[in-house]
């Protein structure tokens, strides 16, 4: 993780694009370098929050957890929002290295920070890994 800091509660509005946590939720926000081997993955997963990835180099094959897969390029961005499990693969041959943006519930001291990350089983009938 590159950084971690929090933002208190969201509220604002720019040019079109707004961002805004619920009434009395304040949000962490963190920023991580991701880089994913020829042949591997993020393994299954999920996040609180909200979290914006942007494809820095190669292709990323991000599967749903109904196994269906959505190519994303260098420069792409896609947005990972659910409860739902996922899993990013590197399909290819040379290194892929994602940017990813977290935007998270807070927690309160003295709880440990809201994770960035939560594992999950691989989904049944897929053979995704």
């Amino acid at each position: 993780m590159l950084a971690r800091g929090s933002a208190g509660q969201l509220h604002t509005k720019h040019d079109g694009i707004r961002l805004r946590s619920r009434h009395g939720v304040s949000a962490d926000v963190a920023v991580a370098t991701v880089t994913i081997d020829p042949g591997g993955s993020s393994g299954w997963h999920h996040h609180p929050g909200v979290v914006v990835v942007v494809v820095q180099s190669g292709t990323v094959t991000f599967y749903d957890e109904k196994c269906r897969p959505d190519v994303h390029q260098a420069g792409e961005a896609f947005i990972e929002s659910s409860d739902s499990p996922g899993l990013a693969k590197n399909n290819g041959t040379g290194i892929r290295v994602v940017e990813a943006t977290f935007i998270v519930p807070a927690s309160t001291p003295p709880a440990p920070p809201t994770p960035l990350r939560i594992d999950d089983p691989q989904p049944k009938r897929c053979n995704v890994t």
